[in-house]
């Protein structure tokens, strides 16, 4: 004989296996079946209120940080990215903007006596690229490097070619006397 449960959302009656263990019923399973179960998980987290409890454990457990220095840290950065600027979401004050993520210092974390150090927030592709680069100001001074490398090669052949289509081949003379100069080391904003 097999036993059978009425589920409490779909209201049909259906086989014990088709619902999950809870120890805490007198029945030892749950009151919802398992398809309906993931139904209603799935519309329960795309609630806002439910999206914003998940965030804020995710804060404490994951960070050690409370919402109050969450939003102190995204008011001192007036709300934008740490590395490119780009206008950050705020979950809890219903500002939209790209997904603010917490940039923490994973060296200092390994370390017992320390905390993991917060250094700001950051947009998605910011956070990646830090995280790609193991968080090693070595590499990514390397990278720039790279990047300038290129950047003043490519420029340095389209100087010359618009030298060419200018003033022709051969005639020194008449080019100016002022280079092309060109700049894309990282400057601080002020």
């Amino acid at each position: 004989m097999s036993y059978t449960a009425i589920c409490s959302l779909c209201k049909e009656r259906q086989p014990l296996d088709n619902f999950g263990i809870d120890r805490h019923r007198k029945n030892g399973h749950d009151h919802k079946c398992k398809p309906c179960k993931k139904m209603y998980a799935m519309e329960y987290n795309k609630r806002p209120e439910s999206i914003i409890l998940k965030y804020k454990h995710s804060l404490k457990h994951r960070y050690g940080m409370s919402v109050n220095q969450w939003s102190y840290l995204y008011d001192t950065q007036e709300g934008k990215c740490g590395i490119c600027n780009i206008k950050l979401e705020d979950r809890f004050r219903n500002i939209e903007g790209s997904r603010a993520q917490v940039d923490h210092c994973h060296s200092l974390a390994k370390i017992k006596e320390v905390n993991k150090t917060i250094r700001g927030l950051l947009c998605g592709k910011c956070n990646t690229g830090l995280g790609f680069f193991n968080d090693s100001p070595t590499l990514l001074i390397k990278a720039i490097n790279y990047i300038n490398k290129f950047h003043e090669d490519f420029y340095e052949r389209e100087t010359e070619e618009e030298k060419t289509e200018e003033y022709g081949e051969g005639e020194e003379s008449q080019r100016p006397a002022q280079e092309y100069q060109y700049s894309f080391y990282y400057k601080e904003s002020t």
